[in-house]
């Protein structure tokens, strides 16, 4: 991602508070996040074994990280220098909970310790502030894979209640919800704001279930005990709430998107090709989820595209704001979920070499002799590369390999 100047010295500010004692909170936040928990914080972090850092920022979805909380401590790693656990939550001052975190030569596990800690807070109709809290007190206390496999038990019980709920109202509501999918989402004359009303609307109905295995290489956890083995009854409700966790990311991403195309009005000096290119991101991203699968395992990998499409509908929303052309960025080849790329490398798909946008930490990974994390689906029983399916998103690599997702989508079979 590229960093303007005032957004490069923010970086730096957030850099230095850390140097400090490890916590730095925006001063528009210090009214939500309020000294006696910062204090929490900044306490936890100094009797944590484990080096912890943690971001308090507003990230706003049009916003100079775009809403990305990984893109934000990617930069100020880069910046520090320093390795460890670097917390953040893009929902502070709204109704959400969610913490998110990177791990470079961290040996607690990023993705444990940031799910763990989100399903707690959740489960106590806590605040993204208290999440955070949580995060590091599991870090400090040495029980992460505890906490980890209580949040998975909480998610579960949490996703079948939510799965009833809708049920219910599915039932109540009967043909209220019909005409998605496929459906016109706006009007030809209706102007922008209809149109952007319509495809909020699609957000907000798009209910999925998808399945997914993922690893992280900068977020690996200790080798368990030999000998010792997940319970497949573990396994399955692990799964689940890894599940759910993607789909609410990828909900929250499409709303987020929504809400801050209605709440812009066009301007006459805007990029109107950028606006349209934020519409129709949005629109395909919205259509994504409430497509049907024929391949459930698959599902995921659709999941994953609506993410990447509602992220450059941001992009295109700002573009347009600020009066220049968009131009849609790469994404790391072998994870488009991973942060932006930076640089290019050669990696060998089906036995020829190509030269790929990877993450810093993909490519890092490739320097050092090591496997980099893929993202991977579940068939049969197995995991399989993504890139080993036959779908538009191995055939585009997100973007990374043909940069017009839009086009692709269109022209792929059943559109």
């Amino acid at each position: 991602m590229q960093v303007s100047g005032s957004s490069a010295d923010e970086v730096g500010q957030v850099a230095a508070g850390l140097a400090e004692d490890g916590v730095w909170v925006h001063p528009s936040l210090a009214g939500v996040v309020g000294g006696a928990r910062e204090r929490v914080l900044e306490d936890a972090v100094a009797a944590s074994p484990t080096p912890v850092f943690v971001v308090v920022h507003p990230l706003p979805y049009d916003g100079a990280f775009g809403g990305r909380a990984d893109e934000l401590l990617t930069l100020v790693h880069d910046r520090t220098g320093v390795d460890g656990l670097y917390l953040a939550t893009p929902d502070l001052g709204g109704e959400g909970a969610r913490v998110e975190g990177l791990g470079w030569d961290s040996p607690v596990d990023a993705w444990q310790v940031t799910y763990a800690a989100t399903e707690q807070a959740l489960a106590e109709d806590g605040d993204a502030v208290d999440a955070l809290v949580e995060a590091v007190d599991v870090v400090r206390d040495g029980r992460v894979a505890e906490a980890y496999q209580q949040a998975s038990a909480l998610a579960e019980e949490r996703y079948a209640a939510e799965q009833a709920e809708r049920g219910d109202e599915t039932t109540s509501t009967g043909a209220a919800g019909g005409g998605s999918g496929d459906g016109d989402l706006g009007s030809d004359d209706g102007g922008g704001v209809d149109l952007v009303a319509g495809l909020l609307l699609v957000g907000v109905m798009t209910v999925v279930a998808v399945a997914v295995r993922r690893t992280r290489a900068t977020r690996t956890a200790p080798a368990p005990p030999a000998g010792w083995r997940l319970p497949e009854s573990a396994l399955g409700r692990v799964r689940s709430a890894e599940d759910q966790r993607l789909t609410r990311q990828a909900r929250a991403d499409l709303l987020r998107l929504g809400e801050a195309l209605e709440a812009h009005e066009i301007r006459p000096r805007d990029d109107r090709t950028a606006w349209q290119a934020a519409l129709d991101h949005y629109e395909a991203a919205g259509r994504l989820l409430d497509a049907p699968s024929t391949v459930p395992g698959l599902r995921v990998l659709d999941t994953v595209g609506a993410v990447v499409l509602a992220r450059r509908g941001s992009a295109a929303l700002r573009a347009a704001r600020a009066e220049t052309t968009f131009a849609p960025a790469p994404v790391c080849f072998l994870d488009p979920l991973h942060p932006s790329p930076r640089g290019r490398a050669e990696v060998e798909v089906a036995g020829r070499p190509l030269s790929v946008p990877l993450c810093g930490e993909c490519r890092r990974c490739l320097r050092e002799g090591r496997e980099p994390d893929v993202l991977d689906v579940e068939l049969d029983g197995r995991a399989v590369h993504y890139l080993d399916t036959d779908t538009v998103w191995a055939r585009t690599g997100y973007g990374a390999l043909l940069p017009d997702l839009l086009h692709e989508l269109r022209t792929r079979p059943g559109g």
